[in-house]
Order: structure tokens, then C-alpha cells, then sequence
């Protein structure tokens, strides 16, 4: 029974370490935020568990079509404990169909009160995009090596193609905030062989 108990604050103990050494390694996250009157065209900016996800509505998706916001950072709970300045890279996670420039790209934290900020472009590359409903594009500032600040949750932007009709705009809005906040779907699976041997 002791042997056991002890195992049991063995692993808590272990548990609470580990907690403390992720926390003293990135004692804080960056935090982004969007203003709705930077989006142009106008979009719908929503917050999804930290994550901030724009989500320009439109018609149709073409090849050249061009989407702009600024996007706000500030580093954050336990800024306080950094140490500043501290540089940030923007970057890309993922979609070669949405090509994405920043002004500028890379951004200062000056002290914990800083809240730089950087115009971002996102443009629909060259393609047929007739059958494609939604694009989508992931945004993070990378801090400087050793900088103890992470890069927190992003910014997600979202191209969703929407043919709701003005009547009904509120349920459309709705319907397009799911369509838009939903995982991708995975690829569809080859269906397993049947044990019959006419299909062999």
C-alpha cells in the first residue's frame, strides 16, 4: 500500500515538474488580435479558443484575388518576467494556394506593453479554383532563440466562398462561421476488398 501511494506521488510529482519546466521555458505566449475595419474586402474576425480566425466571404475564389488586414501582437501573460527587446519573424504554416507577404516582416517586442504591428496580404495563386470551396492560410510570429516567449495560437485566415442570399444573411452567417471554423475534411479512404470472390 505505501509502495503504492508513493507511486502515486511519484507521478504527480513528475506531472507538476514537468508543468513548471514548460511554464519556465515559455513563461508567455503572443496574443493576436485583428481590428474589422483594417479587413479589406470586409470580413469577420472571431476568436476560436485563442486563435484568431479571419474569414472573408466571396462569391468566388480567383486566381489573383487579393485580401488585407493588420494584425496586432503583444506578448501576453507573464510579459512582465521577459526579457526585451525581443525580434519576431512572421511565417506561413501551410497552403501553397494563398501567398501571403507581410509589411513588415519581422517585428520588435520593446518592453512587456509592446503591441506591434504588421499589414498582411494574402493572395489566391495562379489555378482553377471552381470547385474549391475554402482556403485557408495559418499565421505565427516566431520569437528569437532563446527569447522564453512561444508563439501562441495564430492568427487563421479563412477564403469561404458563400452564395447565401441577403435575406437570409444572419443564418447565412452562421452556416459560413461553421463551414469556416470546421476541420478540413480528410481524404476519402479506398473502400476494403470484399471476401467474395467475384470482386477478386
Amino acid at each position: 500500500m505505501v509502495h503504492k501511494t508513493f507511486r502515486q506521488w511519484a507521478v504527480v510529482a513528475a506531472a507538476l515538474a514537468l508543468a513548471t519546466a514548460v511554464s519556465a521555458k515559455n513563461p508567455s505566449r503572443i496574443q493576436y488580435s485583428v481590428d474589422p475595419s483594417t479587413t479589406i474586402p470586409s470580413a469577420t474576425v472571431v476568436s476560436r479558443t485563442g486563435e484568431t480566425v479571419v474569414i472573408f466571404k466571396v462569391a468566388s475564389i480567383t486566381a489573383g484575388d487579393t485580401f488585407s488586414f493588420t494584425m496586432a501582437m503583444n506578448p501576453g501573460k507573464g510579459a512582465d518576467k521577459l526579457a526585451y527587446p525581443i525580434g519576431a519573424n512572421l511565417q506561413v504554416i501551410g497552403s501553397s494556394q494563398l501567398a501571403t507577404t507581410f509589411t513588415p516582416q519581422e517585428v520588435s517586442f520593446d518592453s512587456s506593453g509592446s503591441a506591434p504591428t504588421s499589414a498582411v496580404t494574402v493572395t489566391v495563386a495562379a489555378g482553377d479554383y471552381s470547385h474549391i470551396k475554402r482556403l485557408s492560410v495559418k499565421i505565427k510570429a516566431i520569437p528569437q532563440a532563446g527569447a522564453k516567449l512561444g508563439t501562441g495560437p495564430g492568427v487563421k485566415v479563412v477564403i469561404l466562398k458563400s452564395s447565401k442570399s441577403s435575406a437570409s444573411a444572419e443564418a447565412g452567417m452562421l452556416e459560413d462561421l461553421q463551414d469556416a471554423l470546421a476541420p478540413k475534411p480528410a481524404p476519402a479512404k479506398a473502400a476494403p476488398q470484399s471476401d467474395d470472390p467475384a470482386n477478386w
